[in-house]
């Protein structure tokens, strides 16, 4: 039953290595996200506006991700000609999904190109700084169709010139922020996959911020204040209707907005910005996602230093164009996510006959995959009610086999327990009955036919690992 999917799936698997080193090359090489301005975390690495829905336990996500800007012959530090404006990096970020409200994220500055005012005019950085980020959600109200969630985030610069032209001041300052997050679905039965619409509303404070200096040619000049800025982002994502493709398209607008005690006009990169995105990402493979985008700057763009204090302290003007920030951006990113279905193997899929297209409809055909997604993603019920058992008596473990019917409205209809290898002990009892009470209680996407697993399976191994197989 399953050695034909074996084989296409270990195709799936091992024939597309070569072709995922080579785009990650490629991204690394023409990265050129801002440190300053590139999202947090791997799992929405390209979307800056954060989602309150975590993804399901255990997961791993890895990814690279950056942006490209580039104009030539504007730049007239350091060169009788003007010389190139370029901005390119590499970030690189793993996201790591602890329980089922929690997820930590590290993200580190690869490589950095810049312009320069000391190493005029352009500077390599590498490993230039680091974020560290710590991220709750998957709080439902509303019948689960809003979710809530919060952030704290650190950014740790290692190295780089203070205070850079052309980026944003907190490039290279130690900052801490804190994130509210919200995001609403337009489907509350699997809002893993659903389109919606999300907020963020988030405040940050800069330590070294007393230790910024002014653009002038050394010997710099330290400046005291205490910028304080308020972070906003408004964004929504959609699946695309589009067959036998998993592609979600997404679009926002965040800032970044000083408040209280205004930088000196003497400082580069003080004035508030805001893009605006358009983008969107593909599932290439099982555990592959490749994501493409376009920022345009809608304020910040241009430099407002006030003239005669830029005289004053030597500070020299860097563009012909007077341009503050980029004032576009092309993005791309990879991801690869680890662990992301472990509970139900992909092929198992196949083997139910769920997408045969003599038996199904197109529509159907969606349904079920949808229907087996929920389960994936529900499963994590299962293994939460075991590890209370578990602490109770770690000898309890075994398979047990039930019937279930989703019916056309998307309820179980039916769950009948048919045979179970657990022993006959009240913890065993207790198992049995909580899953079937769980499983009762799980949503399905409505249809026009009621769904049967004549056998579904849940075992439980001796080392405590919950997994599910169907037919």
């Amino acid at each position: 039953m399953t050695s034909k999917n074996d084989r296409s799936e270990n195709r799936s698997v091992m024939k597309p290595l070569s072709t995922l080193f080579a785009v990650a090359a490629i991204v690394l090489f023409f990265d050129a996200s801002l440190l300053a301005q590139s999202p947090l975390t791997a799992s929405d690495r390209l979307f800056h506006t954060q989602k309150a829905l975590l993804e399901r336990v255990g997961t791993t996500s890895i990814a690279t991700t950056g942006s490209f800007f580039f104009r030539g012959s504007d730049y007239i530090i350091g060169s009788a000609f003007p010389s190139t404006v370029l901005q390119a990096n590499a970030d690189v970020a793993v996201d790591y999904i602890v329980d089922r409200h929690l997820m930590f994220s590290a993200s580190l500055n690869a490589f950095q190109i810049r312009n320069s005012i000391v190493n005029a005019p352009s500077v390599t950085d590498l490993l230039g700084g680091a974020r560290i980020v710590a991220k709750v959600g998957s709080f439902g109200v509303s019948n689960n169709r809003i979710q809530l969630g919060g952030m704290l985030d650190f950014q740790i610069p290692f190295r780089g010139e203070s205070n850079p032209p052309l980026l944003p001041f907190h490039f290279n300052e130690f900052g801490a922020g804190l994130t509210f997050i919200g995001s609403y679905f337009f489907d509350n039965i699997f809002p893993e996959a659903a389109a919606g619409i999300h907020f963020n509303l988030g405040v940050r404070s800069y330590f070294s911020s007393d230790k910024a200096i002014s653009r002038g040619a050394p010997p710099f000049r330290q400046l005291g204040f205490s910028p304080f800025t308020v972070r906003l982002g408004l964004g929504g994502d959609v699946p695309l209707p589009i067959p036998a493709y998993n592609i979600v398209a997404f679009a926002e607008i965040f800032s970044e907005l000083y408040v209280g005690s205004e930088l000196p006009s003497i400082v580069y990169g003080r004035e508030s910005f805001a893009y605006a995105v358009l983008g969107g990402k593909y599932q290439a493979l099982d555990w592959l996602w490749v994501e493409l985008l376009g920022q345009i700057l809608l304020i910040g763009g241009s430099e407002s230093t006030d003239v005669a204090t830029a005289a004053a302290f030597g500070n020299p003007v860097t563009t012909l164009s007077g341009m503050n920030y980029a004032p576009f951006r092309i993005s791309a990113g990879v991801r690869i996510d680890l662990d992301r279905r472990f509970r139900i193997p992909y092929r198992i899929d196949e083997s139910l006959g769920l997408y045969d297209e003599q038996v199904y409809t197109q529509a159907e055909r969606r349904r079920n995959k949808r229907v087996m997604d929920v389960l994936d993603e529900r499963s994590q019920d299962l293994a939460d009610i075991y590890k209370t058992v578990r602490k109770q008596d770690t000898t309890v473990y075994g398979k047990i086999y039930y019937e279930i019917v989703i019916g056309k409205r998307g309820n179980v209809e039916k769950i009948r327990l048919l045979v179970s290898s657990l022993d006959e002990s009240p913890l065993g009892n207790f198992t049995e009955e909580q899953f079937a009470e769980a499983i009762r209680n799980w949503k399905f996407p409505p249809g026009n036919r009621d769904l049967t697993f004549d056998v579904f399976k849940i075992e439980i191994s001796p080392a405590g690992v919950v997994s599910i197989v169907s037919r």
